[in-house]
């Protein structure tokens, strides 16, 4: 079984750049049952063969997970430009 860990990087719009700024909460959140619908799942593999993943990370291109039920209220409250990456962690059967 994997779980899934999302993570948002706020930004805003710097001479037509889109700049990190500070967070206003938490950044990252378990999107396990977000991510293992069979829907985000595919949209994940997809992701997976558009953008090499860099330290395991997944890019989210279409900002799927902003709208996650279980994303920190104020990251699916934001209003400006912003990152989401994805992260699978496949759990170890002992």
């Amino acid at each position: 079984m994997s779980r899934f860990t999302a993570r948002f990087y706020p930004e805003a719009w710097v001479r037509n750049n889109a700049v990190e700024v500070d967070a206003e909460g938490p950044q990252e959140w378990d999107c396990t049952v977000f991510a293992s619908t069979a829907e985000n799942t595919e949209y994940l593999e997809d992701m997976r063969t558009w953008f090499s993943e860099h330290d395991g990370w997944v890019l989210d291109a279409d900002d799927v997970f902003k709208n996650d039920p279980a994303a920190p209220q104020w990251v699916r409250e934001w209003r400006w430009p912003f990152t989401i990456k994805v992260r699978e962690e496949k759990e170890s059967i002992a």
